[in-house]
């Protein structure tokens, strides 16, 4: 069947490639989105969220301020996920390694979780730990 010179399953064809693309590259748009905001927490969020001081002044033994450190990280993420209309999920573990003792911890694990509707999930995890310097 023809149509003004243009055959039916032609433009059939054309729509669905129309629509093909327009969809992959939504996806490719909110998971490079999802992984720029993810990549973000590499910088100076958890350096900015590390106490070498106490409230008197004396100096200790780096930490991670964990009330800091997952406020800044959340707000962070929120901000960076919205022009892309997704949320995301931010867990937290912490541990202690020497030298530090008690509850002060110097090691952190952020895994952050967005559930990105019909294209799947996205969960990926990044480590931080304070290590002694040679510079100190």
């Amino acid at each position: 069947m023809r149509l003004g010179g243009i055959e039916m399953e032609n433009m059939f064809l054309w729509s669905l490639i129309l629509i093909f693309s327009v969809l992959s590259f939504n996806f490719n748009f909110t998971l490079s989105g999802v992984n720029r905001a993810f990549l973000g927490l590499f910088k100076a969020i958890p350096m900015n969220n590390v106490m070498a001081f106490e409230s008197y002044g004396d100096r200790t033994i780096p930490y991670f301020d964990e009330a800091s450190l997952e406020a800044a990280s959340r707000a962070y993420v929120a901000e960076s996920l919205s022009p892309y209309g997704v949320k995301a999920e931010l867990s937290f573990k912490y541990r202690t390694i020497a030298p530090l003792k008690g509850s002060r911890h110097n090691y952190v694990s952020v895994t952050m979780k967005s559930d990105l509707g019909l294209y799947g999930e996205f969960t990926k995890s990044l480590h931080f730990s304070i290590e002694a310097s040679g510079h100190e």
